[in-house]
C-alpha cells in the first residue's frame, strides 16, 4: 500500500505524468540548474509545456530558480523538510511500484487544465 505521504503529494502537486516526469528529472539531477530548453530536451518533451510545468512546481515550493543572462535556472529545491522528505518518498514508490503511482496520477481529477499550443516554432528553436 503507497504511504500517505505519496498519496496526498500526488493529490496536491503532481496532476500530470509530464510533472511527474519533471519532478523526477530534476530530483534526480539536482546537483546542477536546468533550463526549460534542456529540461525539455533530456525528457523530449515540448519546451512551453515543461516551461508551464516548471513555473508551477516553483509556485509550489519544489523548485529555485535563478536567472542569469535572462535565462531562468531551475533546481530540485523544496521549501521545507515536508516536502522534500515527500518528493524522496515519492521518487522511491515509484521506483518499486511505478503502475501503481502512475495510476494514482491518472486517477486524480487534475485542478488545473493544462493545454498543449501548437509549438511548432519551438520545436524547430529547440532542434537548432
Amino acid at each position: 500500500m503507497i504511504p500517505e505521504i505519496v498519496t496526498e503529494f500526488i493529490a496536491k502537486h503532481v496532476h500530470s505524468m509530464d510533472v511527474l516526469e519533471i519532478l523526477l528529472f530534476l530530483r534526480k539531477e539536482s546537483r546542477r540548474e536546468w533550463t526549460a530548453i534542456a529540461v525539455s530536451r533530456a525528457l523530449m518533451l515540448e519546451r512551453s509545456s515543461v516551461q508551464a510545468r516548471l513555473e508551477y512546481l516553483l509556485s509550489a515550493g519544489l523548485l529555485n530558480v535563478e536567472t542569469v543572462d535572462g535565462e531562468r535556472l531551475y533546481r530540485f529545491r523544496t521549501a521545507n523538510e515536508e516536502l522534500t522528505e515527500a518528493a524522496d518518498e515519492l521518487a522511491r514508490w515509484y521506483g518499486s511500484h511505478r503502475v501503481s503511482i502512475i495510476s494514482l496520477v491518472f486517477s486524480h481529477p487534475s485542478e488545473q487544465v493544462w493545454t498543449y499550443p501548437d509549438n511548432r516554432a519551438d520545436r524547430h528553436k529547440a532542434d537548432k
